[in-house]
C-alpha cells in the first residue's frame, strides 16, 4: 500500500496557449486510506525561446468518506467527472494564484 499520489493529468492547446487538468490523490499517511481528491486547473504560455512558462491555476477537491463495507472500514471517494466538488475554485487571489516555470539545461 502507498501512501504517495503521483498526479495524472491531460493538456490542450488554446489558441497560443494551454490548459491543463491534473488529478491528484491524497492519502491518510498511518492508514493508508484515501482522503480526498485534488484536481488542479491551470492555464499557462510558453515564452517564445520555449524556456519558460507562466500561468494561473484553480484547485478543486473532493473528499473521502469513510464507509462500513461488510466488516471493513473502508474510504469511499467520489467520482470528480459526475459529481460536484465539496471545495471549488480554491485559490489564492490573483496575483497569488500564478507561477512560472524555467526549463532545467543538463550538461
Amino acid at each position: 500500500m502507498t501512501t504517495a499520489s503521483s498526479d495524472h493529468g491531460v493538456w490542450h492547446q488554446v489558441g497560443r496557449g494551454f490548459e491543463a487538468a491534473i488529478f491528484r490523490i491524497l492519502y491518510d499517511s498511518g492508514s493508508g486510506e484515501p482522503v480526498s481528491i485534488i484536481r488542479i486547473r491551470a492555464s499557462f504560455a510558453f515564452d517564445p525561446g520555449r524556456d519558460s512558462t507562466s500561468g494561473t491555476f484553480l484547485v478543486d477537491q473532493w473528499f473521502c468518506v469513510p464507509t462500513q463495507i461488510g466488516p471493513d472500514l473502508v474510504s469511499v471517494c467520489p467520482d470528480p467527472n459526475s459529481t460536484t466538488p465539496d471545495i471549488a475554485d480554491i485559490s489564492p487571489p490573483r496575483p497569488f494564484n500564478t507561477f512560472t516555470q524555467t526549463r532545467v539545461r543538463l550538461p
